[in-house]
This record gives structure tokens, C-alpha cells and sequence, in this order.
């Protein structure tokens, strides 16, 4: 009798365990995603498009739907990537800071992906209660060939730090990116001035005569909804070569310009400015020795420079992918007088992946733009001539 009573009292404590409280676990009763937790409400922060749910529901989208979170681990035998390597599926994503007020913030855009949207703190961290975000936009609209977010209200300034995290829409789908940080340095910030330069147009290449200016062109920008004013008129133009010329302040995110007053590009004053410091280009020269007697022995020598590891979107030919390495690569107004001595794009082959080859006029050409990509950190772009690939 005595044994029969403990194997029934072993039985009950058995049955209690396994399914007792909390032992259909997710399913008890608060503190889950589905219990008297994290169900929160909507409209905390307005996006440009949309609305946000309340941050501190981690299943809130831009779309204001409630998204579940895939805690699976990886199967053993499943892929995992590689930490160091690019991911495609998530575009790097660009600032312009605006002083005194003012920020734009873009990715490239690729084919799959329909909206873009960022989430950013200034100065604080982000996993902080009641920590609410700077700016939180999303946007839909392709402006040559980037998904484009400007607000005129973020305070931002050189030193401080970004802390974001970027949402890409593919359809339906969102995707949130982990924690980025940013430090402003001044190659992001844009003094919106705006004023008259009479400066003369020089041409530092070296042995590219092809492309001197008599004269410089007033060049007048329109952003996104905005009508054109009386007496500004426009050309139609079908090669995007030529529409980032026509258009290129709206590419690096200038100020808007009063065709009244026939003011110059401020980015091609500045550029002039930088080219006529002597000091400067003697202190980028220097740098520029010294980098190549730490390099290693290269076995080719080129004006090819590269490799850009990025992913160009759907290109209709040279002319398109010419627009897209400039469009990446000029994020300063020297990188972008710089871009547009670049001679030549070429498609990457299949020992490069996924990226493009580009060549500059001259091999001091290649090492100046180097110079300007390692002091803007531009990890995507490499000298050609270090890779084991070859054309």
C-alpha cells in the first residue's frame, strides 16, 4: 500500500510540472508578446508615409502593423554570413548634415526594394526608456536612383553622434537593421550659404585636356513638389550622365538657389576653394607618398581604381552605371570634382562579384581620390590594383 501511494504521489508531481503554471510557456498569463505585455498602441511618432507604433513594442513596423520576431536558432547546418563581408540586402545609408538646421538621409535604390525608412537619435541611446527617436520618416519616392529623406527640423551638428537603425521595405515585408553609429564629421556637413563665387574654373588633372570650361554655368536646382517659379526654365534630357550634371546639387543635397540672382553652385565653390589651398594639396600629396612607401609591392600598376563593392541597380548600360559610381562616390564636393574625371566604368566580372571596375584619368588622379576615400571611409572601394582580379 505504502508503494502505491508514492508512485501516485510521483505521478501528481510529474503531471504538475509539465503542466502546471507557466508549463505552456508563452501562453501564461502577462509579461509576453501576447500576454498583459508589449501589445502597444499606435501614433507616438509620425513617419513621412505612415505612422509608428509605440517604440517600446518590439514588434512595431513603419507600415503600424505589428510584426513577430524569429528567435529560431540556425539549424548546424545552415549558412550563417560572414560578419566582415558587405550585405546586399542592406544599402549603406548616407547623411548630409545641414548648419545651422537640417538633415538628408538616403540609400541607392534597388530593384527589390520599395520604401526606405530611418529611425535616429541624436546623442542619446536608443535602448533607453523613453528614449524617442530625432527623426523617424519613411519614404516611397525614387529621386535618381536613391530613396530620398529630407527634414529641415533635426538639429545636428559636427561632433555629434547618430545613433540609427534603418528599415528597407521589399513589397510588404519591412526589415529593421541592427544599431548603427555615426560621429558627424565635417566631409557630411554643408554650410547652407549659397553666395556668389566669381572664382575661375581650374582643372588640377593632370593629363585629361578634354574637358576644359571657358565659363561656368549658373545651375539652378527645383526639390521634389515644388513648382518651377516664373521665368526658370527647363530641358528635357534622357542620359542620367547628363541629368546628374544638370541636377547635381540636388544629388549632394545643396540648398535651394533663387534663379533671380544667378548665383553659382556652392559645392563647385567650394571645390575651387579647396583646389586654390596650396597648403592642402601639398598635405594630401604628402599623405599620399607616405601611404604608398607603407603599402606592399603592387605586381600591376593602373588608373583603374576600385573595386566598388556595391551592387549597382538595374543599369541600362554604361551610361547609367557611370551615374551610379559617381552618385556614390561623391559625398564631398573634392570626391565629386574628382568623379567626374573618372574616364571609364566596366562591369565586374565573376572573379569580382558583385561590384564595378572604374578608371581615372591619370594615375595622380587615382591616388588623390584614394586619398579622399580613406579620409571619408568609404570601406567599399579599394585600389584595383591590390585585388587579385584582372581585366
Amino acid at each position: 500500500m505504502t508503494l502505491k501511494i508514492l508512485l501516485l504521489c510521483l505521478v501528481t508531481i510529474s503531471w504538475v510540472a509539465c503542466h502546471g503554471p507557466g508549463g505552456h510557456g508563452g501562453h501564461g498569463g502577462g509579461g509576453g508578446f501576447h500576454g498583459g505585455g508589449y501589445h502597444g498602441g499606435h501614433g507616438r511618432r509620425p513617419w513621412g508615409h505612415g505612422h509608428w507604433g509605440d517604440r517600446r513594442d518590439p514588434g512595431w513596423r513603419p507600415d503600424g502593423h505589428h510584426g513577430h520576431h524569429d528567435h529560431r536558432e540556425p539549424k548546424p547546418d545552415e549558412p550563417r554570413p560572414d560578419p566582415k563581408s558587405p550585405d546586399p540586402s542592406r544599402p549603406q545609408v548616407n547623411f548630409i548634415v545641414h548648419e545651422p538646421q537640417g538633415l538628408e538621409v538616403w540609400i541607392i535604390q534597388q530593384p527589390e526594394i520599395t520604401s526606405f525608412g530611418i529611425e535616429l537619435y541624436v546623442n542619446k541611446d536608443s535602448r533607453e526608456t523613453g528614449a524617442y527617436c530625432d527623426l523617424c520618416a519613411n519614404t516611397t519616392e525614387v529621386t535618381y536612383g536613391k530613396l530620398f529623406i529630407d527634414n529641415q527640423d533635426v538639429l545636428v551638428k559636427k561632433g555629434d553622434t547618430l545613433s540609427y537603425y534603418a528599415w528597407i521595405g521589399r513589397g510588404g515585408q519591412f526589415t529593421r537593421s541592427g544599431l548603427q553609429t555615426l560621429v558627424v564629421t565635417e566631409s557630411i556637413v554643408t554650410q547652407c550659404d549659397c553666395g556668389t563665387s566669381n572664382i575661375e574654373d581650374i582643372d588640377i588633372r593632370i593629363n585629361d585636356d578634354s574637358d576644359k570650361r571657358t565659363g561656368r554655368e549658373a545651375i539652378f536646382t527645383r526639390k521634389a513638389g515644388q513648382s518651377p517659379r516664373v521665368g526658370f526654365t527647363t530641358t528635357e534630357a534622357t542620359d542620367p550622365d547628363k541629368i546628374r550634371k544638370e541636377y547635381r546639387e540636388d544629388m549632394i543635397s545643396e540648398c535651394d538657389i533663387d534663379p533671380e540672382q544667378c548665383q553659382t553652385s556652392k559645392a563647385e565653390a567650394k571645390t575651387d576653394r579647396a583646389i586654390q589651398d596650396p597648403h592642402r594639396e601639398i598635405v594630401i600629396l604628402e599623405d599620399i607618398v607616405e601611404h604608398m612607401k607603407r603599402g606592399s609591392c603592387s605586381p600591376k600598376v593602373s588608373n583603374q581604381l576600385v573595386l566598388l563593392r556595391q551592387a549597382p541597380f538595374a543599369a541600362n548600360g554604361d551610361g547609367d552605371l557611370m551615374n551610379f559610381v559617381r552618385s556614390y562616390v561623391g559625398i564631398s564636393a573634392e570626391l565629386q570634382s574628382l568623379g567626374e574625371g573618372i574616364v571609364r566604368v566596366i562591369p565586374a566580372n565573376p572573379g569580382v562579384g558583385q561590384g564595378v571596375v572604374f578608371e581615372m584619368g591619370s594615375y595622380a588622379d587615382k591616388q588623390r581620390i584614394l586619398y579622399h576615400v580613406r579620409d571619408n571611409e568609404l570601406k567599399h572601394i579599394v585600389d584595383y590594383d591590390l585585388t587579385e582580379n584582372s581585366y
